[in-house]
């Protein structure tokens, strides 16, 4: 399993088994997933901590022990505290698709994989067949990457068992699915604006610009960003270059100085001071605590 902040999404697609886990344990300081989102559906077991998340522009506060689905293409955010312990799978929905579609498979599909709701409540350790989704749930991530045909078989019914255990009690119930949050065009949009500030986060960007590409005004458009992402436009935009800033330092040799540069920073001093403020160390350091870890 991987021990880093991650961005999940599959990345071992060639090998044919469209399912992998990930996990985060114990992290030295709090760390936030930019916002994201990705064509497989995600299942977080939350086992320690304070965690704070929004999907679909809805959020969410929960502690310690949890589990939430995030649907195919849902956007969503993670704040992972200092010390949290965190894991998920993530698959493609082609994995559970059976030959003979049945209703059950109809309703979790429209859920899931289709777009048909906004976001699936957090099931907590209160819930009466928590311990038993949570036992699954552990195996399914613990072997999701192991690659022996049979374990892969197993991990395959695995997920069809908790699955099936949250249809016959009720989570994919459409009536008890909360459906609050933007329209879908306005989803579309905002993705495409994210999208566009991935591809171009070495420009400059201004919220000017944004609120142009949403065809909104200034002042609707940083409430709107400030829901949608629990950050403002300058914080969203400097946390994504500094994330890209980190894996240069972590992955090239290039000398710092270099780095900030090609990364839409122009001033030194302050990318310094953003970055120590992110990672609570220098770049220098961040570059040398990787290399000793090889």
């Amino acid at each position: 399993m991987e021990t880093t902040p991650h961005y999940e999404h599959l990345k071992n697609i060639d090998d044919g088994f469209l399912l992998e886990s990930y996990s985060n344990i114990g992290l030295s300081n709090d760390q936030r997933l930019a916002l994201h989102w990705h064509h497989e559906v995600e299942i977080v077991r939350f086992i320690k901590g304070d965690f704070e998340l929004s999907v679909n522009m809805q959020d969410y506060k929960h502690q310690n022990r949890g589990i939430i689905l995030f649907p195919s293409n849902a956007i969503h955010t993670m704040l992972l505290p200092k010390g949290a312990i965190e894991a998920s799978v993530v698959f493609d929905p082609k994995i559970i698709q059976l030959e003979s579609y049945d209703e059950a498979q109809s309703a979790i599909s429209q859920i899931l994989f289709e777009g048909k709701s906004k976001c699936l409540p957090v099931l907590d350790s209160s819930c009466d067949y928590f311990e038993d989704a949570d036992k699954i749930l552990s195996y399914i991530i613990d072997n999701a990457n192991n690659n022996s045909s049979s374990s892969r078989l197993t991990v395959k019914a695995k997920l069809l068992e908790l699955l099936a255990l949250f249809y016959e009690n009720g989570y994919f119930n459409q009536s008890e699915v909360n459906t609050s949050g933007i329209k879908l065009s306005k989803q579309q949009n905002f993705k495409a604006l994210l999208k566009y500030m991935n591809d171009n986060y070495k420009k400059p960007l201004s919220i000017t610009d944004g609120a142009m590409r949403l065809g909104v005004t200034e002042q609707y458009f940083c409430r709107y960003f400030k829901k949608a992402t629990s950050m403002s436009f300058t914080e969203y935009l400097n946390d994504l270059r500094l994330t890209k800033a980190a894996d240069d330092i972590l992955n090239t040799d290039k000398p710092i100085s270099d780095i900030y540069l090609e990364h839409g920073f122009e001033n030194s001093g302050y990318f310094f001071k953003m970055f120590k403020r992110k990672y609570k160390i220098t770049p220098l350091q961040y570059r040398k605590n990787s290399m000793l870890k090889v």
